[in-house]
């Protein structure tokens, strides 16, 4: 006899067919695009710098050529992570400033969904 799991899913506001926009743990309210981000980043600084011979959904690098866009960002912000500002610097030039971007993004979002809370970063 077959088991079957149901999985239900409460989306905001009756949304069909979109992500939910807000995880709540506990207390603490993050929104989906802040999670995102955050884990980009520590999978980012994780990786860490020598990604030479990584798994890649990147076309250019699964077609053989060098130099891709993309790449060069995810190489630069890896590289920014672990304190290589020259080598971020020349892997690509918004490096640096997308791990800031990214960071106060995250921040302002995670702040803005607990304003109204005791919850987390709440001022």
């Amino acid at each position: 006899m077959e088991k079957i799991l149901f999985v239900t899913v409460t989306l905001p506001h009756g949304m069909r067919n979109s992500p939910p926009s807000m995880i709540t743990i506990g207390t603490i309210r993050l929104p989906t695009e802040a999670l995102i981000w955050i884990g980009a980043l520590v999978g980012l600084a994780l990786f860490g710098t020598n990604l030479h011979g990584h798994l890649s959904f990147c076309i250019p690098t699964l077609l053989g050529l060098n130099g891709c866009i993309g790449c060069g960002l995810g190489h630069s912000i890896a590289l920014t992570l672990h304190g290589d500002w020259e080598g971020a610097f020349r892997a690509h030039l918004m490096g640096i400033p997308a791990v800031g971007i990214l960071l106060f993004r995250s921040i302002s979002m995670i702040r803005q969904s607990n304003n109204n809370s005791q919850g987390f970063l709440h001022g």
